[in-house]
């Protein structure tokens, strides 16, 4: 006997299908399913036509992907049905175009995301609402870019598995809440409250199998609503069409609804669009609902190091690709071209920030279905490997289109490239082979500042099987280039490595007049870091583990529920051997090999003689292993009253005090950046290849992470840990970088966010030939800005983009103007691209308030400029 129900509630259904692009099987598979899936809920959704209000059938798309896919596959007709039912509040769209881990975007990425949402609404469909399933966090940027776009709601199922989200959420978090983003904009939020299968409430009480299941489990679930505190009378289920992941969708929901209805007059349920469940929870609830603001990290994104290569290679994608659209828009004022190569790399390296990484058994290669482990992974490794060629090419054409836009020069010419909206100078590396055949016969150069006139000083380097020619350049303005000649010098090539006879004299030190190095000679581990101008320390003096230091655990079993693993063993580094030294103008480094476990590991220390700066490259050769395994890299600070400040992409963050509660406590994304900040000064540490940390004693069990305290500071480098969804294995060869950049002010984000863009973002360099060049201005675009401004630059058909961000919640301004560009029209769009307002042309002048992000679309005549 079904239970009376203590209030007058409202079940609202929200019928969608989880999109897994991979996982219940391979992709190809899974979006023939899903475009079915629109064919089927049209004819559903006509059958439906006659029926009663609530009891109409309809459906939710959860994701633009797979609709932006069916549209490129059907006529136009299919288009004109689906825009009906949205005209009816039969079928809703909503805005992102897959559930991402988010945090592992760039904001470029996360507003490229978004564009589908201006095309959409172009074609007439109505978008109000934004849905995540399945991962249990989520970027703190989205409410600032989701309000930038007229979404103001959030519907999120975080998936419990390997996550104790609802565990702390439920006691800490209203349903719904406010949630405020810490660099602006606020979501209306409701989060499903289902320990597992969260997106799949309506098929646990039995909607997709018979009226009797439901009458048997409804009233239990709204009694023990009741009992848990839930003061609401709204109720949103989310509802597949089956128990699984990519369901169809199916009638039977509405037909259940419809019986329920013609039985009962409490509680009502009815089918409905989530902006439908929203407009009437919020309606009920204005009056009491609270706010919380802070991050939502990520308990999945663990999963990054489970292709750790492979997301390394896709970090220097997202990089190539920002620096690559910064010169084409520099170098052609706009281009139809260009803009559409750099949508078609941009949505390879989108997919690859796609929540799945495999099938639900990893380690079996089967054809089809649940099992397809291994092949389902190589589907998704292919968005990395096309994402990593499409952004090399583009790298390419843009430092050749914008050297070649310059002077024309008698000599040979290299052409140093600054993509960042500040003047910067640093340390530009040449393959020894391009110089070689720029100047024909020469086994040493010379180079001059063509500005100056002087000198630049160099340095040759050999990295793996190549050898480079590093030089260090002075000021290159921002969005600029500078031109250094090259000629063959007389002299004999400098020789930079230490001989072997000498190698014992440095006994592991590397010093400089910033600051002193020691490594261990057993495990090549750093023992002592020193300033040189205070004598401060920064590291500890008896860590558990060295600093830099590798360390490999092993397990005995995974836990598909639980965090917590059974370790095994834990190996660290020995036999260390000291390969090579060299020293130079530029730079000292040693190159060490040591072994742990089963993994060699080679390392090049690089103390920079000109800034302030220490470089850690690691590379790992490691055997793949299907057993489980996790890999670190221990980073033990020692610096007075220091936190830990993370570089998310959504603003600096100190873990344990900025979070919506129940978020990851355990491990964290950084954008590239973090910092250990004391009182009076720190380290800025740029991870550019790993951007995933840990907090805490990583030989004890969860939960970790709960404060900031640096002093026990990992890299979490890899893993396999997770026995679904994941890959299984990793081996071959992996590198990893490191830099480090000391200081001696308090904590300021904008500072840091710039140093870790140097070290993240190189100057480039093009080499010309003589004649090379076609007389256009090398550096159209002048910029004075405060120094917490960012802009960044993209060409699209008419003109360029310029994005300008506040990084460091205080007000900045920025100057930009145009002295070789005719600027028809400046106008003001949104993160999609839609249209906000007209600015004065010729000119820009901006205010930005604190967390502002501001994209203004330049009109550009000169044909001189176009491709």
């Amino acid at each position: 006997m079904m239970a009376a129900p203590c209030r007058p509630w409202r079940v609202h259904l929200l019928h969608q299908s989880h999109f897994d692009y991979g996982y219940t099987s391979v992709m190809p598979d899974i979006l023939r399913l899903q475009l079915s899936n629109f064919d089927t809920a049209l004819d559903y959704i006509a059958r439906a036509s006659a029926e009663d209000e609530a009891d109409r059938f309809r459906w939710n798309v959860e994701c633009t992907f797979p609709l932006l896919k069916y549209l490129d596959s059907r006529p136009a007709s299919c288009l004109e049905r689906l825009l009906e039912a949205d005209r009816a509040g039969l079928l809703e769209v909503a805005a992102m175009p897959y559930t991402l881990h988010s945090e592992g975007c760039m904001a470029e990425e996360l507003m490229r995301a978004l564009e589908p949402v201006r095309k959409l609404r172009e074609l007439g469909f109505t978008i109000r609402t934004a849905v995540q399933s399945d991962v249990p966090g989520v970027s703190a940027l989205l409410p600032r870019l989701l309000n930038d776009i007229g979404i103001r709601h959030l519907s999120m199922a975080p998936n419990n598995f390997r996550a104790p989200f609802h565990r702390e959420a439920l006691k800490h978090l209203p349903r719904p809440f406010l949630w405020q983003g810490p660099s602006g904009g606020e979501l209306f939020t409701w989060f499903s409250d289902l320990y597992d299968h969260v997106y799949q409430e309506g098929n646990i009480l039995g909607f997709t199998e018979s009226l009797e299941t439901v009458e048997a489990r409804m009233g239990e679930r709204l009694a023990s609503l009741e009992a848990g505190g839930f003061a609401g009378q709204t109720l949103g289920l989310r509802t597949q069409g089956s128990y699984s992941d990519n369901g169809r969708p199916n009638f039977r929901i509405a037909e259940i609804v419809k019986e329920w209805n013609a039985i009962y007059s409490a509680p009502q349920i009815r089918m409905s669009t989530f902006h439908q469940f929203f407009a009437e929870i919020e309606a009920e609830t204005s009056s009491s609902l609270e706010t919380r603001q802070g991050f939502w990290p990520d308990w999945w994104a663990e999963g990054i190091g489970s292709m750790a290569r492979e997301f390394a290679l896709h970090r220097r994608s997202q990089e190539r690709l920002q620096f690559s659209q910064t010169a084409l828009a520099l170098a052609t004022g706009g281009s139809a071209h260009y803009a559409q190569a750099l949508e078609h790399a941009w949505d390879h390296v989108m997919m690859c920030d796609e929540h799945t990484w495999g099938a639900a058994a990893p380690a079996d290669n089967d054809e089809r279905g649940h099992r397809s482990g291994e092949l389902q992974t190589h589907y998704k490794r292919s968005f990395f490997f096309q994402g990593a060629l499409a952004a090399e090419q583009l790298e390419n054409s843009a430092r050749a289109n914008w050297a070649l836009a310059g002077p024309i020069r008698d000599r040979p010419v290299l052409a140093v490239q600054n993509s960042l909206s500040w003047a910067r100078g640093g340390i530009v590396e040449i393959p020894r082979e391009e110089l070689e055949a720029l100047v024909p016969g020469a086994t040493s150069w010379r180079f001059l500042d063509e500005k100056t006139g002087r000198t630049v000083p160099w340095q040759s380097r050999t990295s793996g099987e190549v050898n480079f020619v590093d030089l260090h350049v002075d000021e290159v303005g921002a969005f600029g280039q500078r031109l250094i000649f090259v000629e063959a010098d007389t002299s004999p090539e400098p020789n930079f490595e230490v001989p072997s006879a000498c190698r014992d004299l440095w006994r592991g030190k590397l010093s400089n007049a910033h600051m002193h190095l020691v490594f261990c000679q057993k495990t090549g581990g750093l023992l002592h870091w020193q300033l040189a101008s205070t004598g401060e320390t920064l590291i500890q003096l008896s860590p558990s583990f060295l600093f830099g230091s590798v360390i490999r655990q092993s397990f005995s079993r995974r836990h598909i529920y639980f965090i917590d693993q059974e370790l095994l063993a834990t190996e660290t580094e020995h036999e260390a051997l000291l390969i090579r030294v060299e020293d130079g103008p530029l730079w000292s480094r040693l190159l060490i090999s040591t072994e742990c476990g089963r993994m060699k590991v080679n390392r090049a220390i690089t103390l920079h003689h000109t800034t302030r700066r220490v470089d850690i490259a690691t590379t790992l050769h490691k055997p793949a292993d299907v057993q489980p395994e996790a890999i670190f890299m221990a980073l033990p600070f020692e610096i007075p009253s220091a936190q830990c400040i993370l570089g998310t992409n959504a603003g600096p963050m100190r873990p344990g005090h900025d979070q919506i509660p129940g978020s990851s406590s355990d491990w964290f994304v950084l954008r590239d950046h973090l910092d250990v900040a004391g009182p009076e000064g720190g380290v800025m540490v740029a991870l550019p290849d790993t951007p995933m940390i840990q907090l805490g004693d990583i030989r004890q069990a969860s939960p970790r992470g709960t404060s900031s305290d640096a002093s026990e500071l990992f890299v979490y480098v890899q893993n396999n840990l997770w026995p679904t969804n994941f890959a299984p294995s990793q081996g071959g060869q992996f590198t990893f970088n490191a830099s480090f950049v000391p200081y001696s002010h308090a904590y300021d984000p904008a500072w840091s966010r710039r140093r870790a863009a140097e070290c993240v973002t190189p100057l480039r360099v093009m080499t010309l030939t003589p004649g090379a060049g076609e007389n256009r201005p090398q550096n159209p675009i002048q910029v004075e800005a405060s120094d917490n401004i960012i802009a960044t630059l993209r060409p699209w058909a008419d003109g360029i983009e310029i994005r300008i961000e506040e990084t460091a919640n205080r007000r900045g301004s920025i100057r930009l103007q145009f002295p070789h560009w005719r600027v028809d029209k400046i106008t003001r769009v949104n993160a999609a691209g839609e249209f906000i307002s007209n600015l004065p042309a010729h000119s820009i002048d901006c205010l930005l308030s604190p967390g502002e992000l501001v994209t203004l679309r330049l009109d550009i005549e000169s044909a001189a400029l176009r491709n």
